[in-house]
């Protein structure tokens, strides 16, 4: 794409209804279709698996989701089920056979009628997560899952059955502390077949729904976040200021116009103007240009206040021996033999399996944080030139160079032309 017309991803707000089918095949096309606006190096694979650096990691990710989307739920589930997925494929052969794969079926509203014997084309969601169906034993308006059917009449001893309980609990159940946003008929199928069996493929439709908005708009939004790297008050002071620039170089074009002066001094200002006008297309995007030049980003707010908090504080490796590890979003923070007592008793009692799960420690709204009270309090001025860090991610950069090169560019194509007409305007001679 030319660099000229690059355009970052748009912005999409979460839905506040329950995610279809239909919802989830859109998140889809608009991942595929916003490809070519983000980098390799910043795809949403690239980030899943940790390979990308500050502030476009996983941990970064995942603070993002927590502090500013509010919607952590998709990500912890996806990762949980990764995890799951490749725990489940070292189990022997004997484990894995007390939760068989198997199937059952739910009703679907018929299918429309269409003109013609032509076949129609599958959804985007139905090719990531196909749907098996039985020719002889399903009616055309019933859809197979990978549920086992009959019901398994013994469940206590399947692998990870306490461990899925705990999931149900957390994510799945109706005002559960994290509930994911899935439709009821998503729910029932998945609930459904848990009463059956443990296996992995038990939670596809709940997969389905988590990995189409993590794809098609978290991972989206939060590359379009990432390429901002200053705070609201630093970009609207920087491009108040080059505002500011902008005016006074014009004032001085028509002084100099006026003037005596040589033509020639006219072209300083378009100098001037290269620059003012280029940190005000900029600061939309969210740059500030003087940050950018040092290739930095403002320190985000919650990071100030686990900096500066007891609860945030991060230890050494060799501290944290005989102690509980909670991570408070992304940032680990160890807490005294005590505190186990704020974790659920399924966050207790379930060793291994939980990496992501207590991803957010015991805490279950990003309302009970305390640095959104901290930064109200603190002084404009001070949120104006808050502290900043190097920016990481040579693929974050990149976009960075993009953006900035196409507004420079444009204010060439703008500015150089209107210069000349002003440099050839005829000299005043009124002082």
């Amino acid at each position: 794409m030319s660099i000229l017309f690059y355009k970052p991803p748009d912005y999409l707000s979460k839905s506040i209804v329950p995610i279809s089918t239909s919802q989830c095949d859109r998140y889809i096309e608009r991942a595929s279709g916003s490809a070519r606006a983000i980098p390799p190096g910043l795809s949403f694979e690239a980030i899943i698996e940790n390979k990308t650096l500050p502030p476009c990691s996983l941990s970064d990710f995942m603070d993002y989701l927590f502090y500013i989307e509010h919607s952590i739920e998709n990500l912890q589930f996806y990762l949980w089920h990764r995890d799951y997925q490749r725990r489940w494929n070292m189990l022997s052969e004997k484990e894995r056979s007390l939760s068989p794969q198997g199937q059952t079926t739910l009703p679907i509203p018929p299918a429309k009628k269409s003109q013609g014997h032509a076949a129609q084309k599958p959804s985007v969601a139905t090719t990531l997560f196909p749907l098996e169906t039985e020719d002889a034993k399903t009616s055309p308006n019933e859809v197979s899952f990978d549920f086992p059917n009959p019901r398994n009449p013994d469940v206590s001893n399947q692998p990870f059955r306490e461990e899925c309980d705990f999931i149900v609990r957390k994510y799945i159940l109706n005002d559960s502390p994290r509930q994911m946003n899935l439709s009821q008929r998503d729910r029932d199928i998945v609930l459904g077949g848990l009463q059956d069996t443990t296996h992995p493929s038990v939670f596809n439709p709940i997969l389905r729904v988590a990995e189409a908005t993590l794809r098609g708009q978290s991972h989206l939004n939060f590359v379009r976040w990432s390429i901002c790297n200053g705070n609201k008050p630093r970009t609207i002071g920087v491009r108040t200021n080059a505002m500011f620039w902008t005016v006074v170089g014009l004032v001085a074009e028509i002084i100099l116009i006026l003037s005596r002066a040589a033509r020639w001094w006219r072209i300083l200002v378009a100098l001037l103007w290269l620059l003012s006008v280029t940190a005000v297309i900029v600061s939309f995007n969210g740059l500030c240009l003087l940050l950018y030049v040092g290739r930095a980003h403002e320190i985000r707010p919650w990071e100030v206040d686990d900096a500066t908090s007891e609860r945030g504080r991060r230890f050494s490796a060799d501290s944290t021996v005989g102690a509980p590890t909670i991570r408070l979003a992304s940032k680990m923070a160890v807490y005294p033999a005590s505190s186990q007592s704020e974790l659920g008793d399924g966050e207790r009692s379930i060793k291994g399996g939980l990496t992501y799960i207590n991803s957010i420690g015991y805490k279950e709204s990003w309302e009970d944080s305390t640095w959104e009270e901290s930064y109200k309090r603190k002084p404009l001025a001070r949120k104006v030139v808050d502290k900043s860090v190097w920016i990481q991610e040579e693929s974050l950069r990149k976009l960075q160079d993009k953006i900035v090169l196409k507004a420079f560019i444009w204010c060439l194509i703008i500015i150089v032309p209107v210069t000349a007409g002003l440099t050839a305007i005829p000299k005043g001679n009124f002082f």
